[in-house]
């Protein structure tokens, strides 16, 4: 989607901490080995499911789906009024070893898992 094409675009090539910035479509949440940063896309709901439930990594997950940060998805970008609304999950991010600085915590509405708003 134009979401996904317009992370593609912005990180491809760039550089992070002397490591080039590598974008890799993946079909099956077993393949995220290796990745930091996951942008979960238009996939089955089934593989949703098991890309959150994988544990230990420190990988950070990132949709723009309803409902993401309740399903244990760590951030979730909503459309608000013409802009991009931010939903977090500190408590998902927590539990791998993410934390969120407090001026996204500030800027962002908190969910937390399985919980409705």
């Amino acid at each position: 989607g134009r979401m996904q094409g317009a992370i593609g675009e912005a990180a491809e090539g760039q550089e992070r901490g002397g490591r080039k910035v590598e974008v890799v479509t993946i079909e099956k949440a077993g393949q995220v080995a290796g990745c930091r940063v996951v942008y979960v896309a238009a996939v089955a709901e089934r593989e949703v499911q098991a890309l959150l439930q994988q544990g230990g990594a420190a990988v950070l997950t990132v949709a723009s789906r309803e409902g993401f940060g309740r399903q244990g998805g760590m951030v979730n970008l909503v459309p608000s009024g013409g802009r991009i609304g931010i939903e977090l999950n500190p408590g998902a991010g927590e539990r791998v070893g993410i934390r969120f600085s407090s001026r996204l915590l500030q800027l962002s509405r908190l969910v937390r898992t399985g919980v409705a708003p």
